[in-house]
């Protein structure tokens, strides 16, 4: 995560290398594909009659 805010910081000020982009974008792509894992994790939880705390 820190790794991912550093590039992201360097993305907004136009700092990047090609290199660090395509490693942006490989960490954004892993953090979208964890999310949804997590929300079908929950969903199938809750279906199941559990009680699932959001934060």
């Amino acid at each position: 995560m820190e790794q991912y805010n550093i590039l992201l910081e360097g993305n907004s000020n136009g700092t990047l290398s090609k290199e660090e982009h395509l490693e942006l974008m490989a960490l954004r792509h892993e953090m979208d594909a964890f999310m949804l894992c997590k929300a079908q994790a929950a969903v199938l939880l809750r279906w199941r009659g559990h009680n699932i705390q959001s934060r």
